[in-house]
């Protein structure tokens, strides 16, 4: 494809997302996606915690939208990190190896 009619087509493409300034809102599985100007805006209820959380993302990401809020993810990130570590040194104890 031509680079200039590429362009040409991305640009066409974002005035039409900028102009769309009516809110547009549906269900997902997780929460409620509320599409406008060409950001989509996720609102759902933490699954860990129950708090409610947003996300912004531009219109053109299809990505999953996430189940738990920031927090939570820290959280479990932190937990599981700690369990690998505690899991590596039992290992280590039971083989005899000595951490130098």
């Amino acid at each position: 494809m031509d680079p200039r009619l590429h362009a040409a087509l991305l640009r066409q493409q974002e005035e039409c997302l900028r102009a769309d300034t009516e809110p547009r809102r549906y269900e997902t599985v997780g929460g409620t996606v509320t599409l406008a100007g060409g950001v989509k805006h996720y609102t759902a209820e933490c699954l860990e915690c129950g708090q409610e959380f947003t996300v912004r993302r531009p219109a053109s990401q299809r990505r999953k939208w996430p189940t738990v809020c920031d927090g939570c993810k820290t959280e479990r990130r932190r937990r599981l990190a700690a369990e690998r570590a505690r899991r590596y040194r039992r290992r280590r104890t039971d083989t005899g190896d000595q951490a130098v």
